[in-house]
């Protein structure tokens, strides 16, 4: 569980709240308490000679810790997620160890340090793969998203937000700040088409129609399962030992800021919304269930509010605040450390 600065009582009696007297347990809370409490201290150091990995803004800062470099709200959802998922499944992922701000004069950084995957990034290496090869990682893709699928969502159901029923930031629907959760998907098909009141031609009739065709056609009783949110080749590492299927195996899946709790055809969207043209990438849109209608509608919905089909781009979304529902500024309560055990 995340806890901020505690007191040696206060770990202490946490570890004896989980463990019973387990000496052993109540050493591991300490040992990484004092470790993240060392690691902070020589910080600057290690981040002023860490080495930037391929994609992103994460940094190799030791031999088996990465730091990931960003805004706290999304760092902070993004342990969470990362946490829930290494608790409840065997999963390829990031062990997460810490989540702490630092004041550099005026600006304020956040900075979660995780445990380095081993792997090149999928998308370096995917036209090396053999064609027998690509299917291998699409299955192994597609076993992944079933663990993630199966896992029981807490009561109560058919909510829409973070794992732990909190604001989320997903990058289809806006990323300047936190919004929901959403109590149903009524209310999720809500707020995301009423920004089409934002847009220059909201007092066109013939669109007007069309929207409000499009809205009554959304779903509103999905299955809401557990979704990565950002499932494409840059999230995936592997490893390749020869020009065999069972040569390649996926060895992390990373970047989990954006999971959650969402429509059962999010997931088929987003890796839809995230990859490119061609065959090689028909294929692994396809890798998942079909959602045809509800694509179809996405379609519709990225034409009529902005952006493509292929790439939908809903920029205004971005601007402020719907009216009458204030954007969250919070994935868990902010603080300025966090440490996970």
């Amino acid at each position: 569980m995340p806890h901020s600065e505690l007191s040696l009582e206060q770990i202490v009696a946490m570890a004896k709240k989980d463990m019973g007297v387990d000496l052993l347990g109540v050493l591991r809370y300490l040992l990484l308490h004092l470790t993240n409490r060392f690691r902070r201290l020589i910080f600057p150091i290690l981040y002023k000679r860490s080495v930037k990995l391929p994609g992103g803004s994460v940094y190799r800062l030791t031999a088996r810790t990465v730091v990931k470099v960003g805004v706290f709200e999304d760092l902070a959802c993004e342990a969470e997620a990362t946490q829930y998922i290494s608790e409840r499944t065997n999963l390829p992922i990031p062990r997460v160890y810490d989540l702490f701000t630092r004041r550099e004069g005026k600006q304020e950084t956040s900075y979660l340090i995780m445990s380095y995957m081993p792997g090149i990034m999928l998308q370096r290496h995917w036209r090396q793969l053999t064609f027998a090869q690509h299917e291998s990682v699409m299955r192994q893709v597609k076993d992944m998203i079933s663990v993630l699928r199966s896992l029981p969502q807490p009561e109560p159901g058919k909510w829409i937000g973070t794992v732990s029923r909190g604001p989320f930031n997903d990058r289809l629907v806006g990323r300047n700040y936190l919004y929901g959760p959403f109590q149903t998907e009524e209310q999720f098909n809500d707020f995301r088409m009423e920004y089409f009141n934002q847009t220059p031609w909201s007092d066109i009739p013939e669109v007007v129609a069309q929207v409000a065709d499009i809205r009554r056609r959304m779903p509103v009783d999905s299955n809401i399962v557990f979704t990565h949110g950002d499932i494409n080749q840059r999230n995936l590492l592997i490893d390749v030992k020869g020009d065999r299927p069972e040569d390649v195996q996926i060895t992390a899946l990373i970047d989990w800021e954006q999971a959650g709790w969402r429509p059962a055809y999010w997931e088929k969207l987003k890796i839809r919304y995230q990859s490119g043209v061609g065959p090689q990438w028909k294929r692994w849109r396809e890798m998942i269930e079909a959602y045809h209608q509800d694509l179809r509608r996405e379609t519709e919905i990225a034409l009529v509010i902005g952006g493509s089909g292929a790439r939908p781009s809903f920029k205004w979304w971005n601007n402020g605040s719907l009216a009458g529902v204030e954007p969250a500024s919070e994935c868990v309560p902010a603080q300025a450390a966090v440490s996970y055990v």
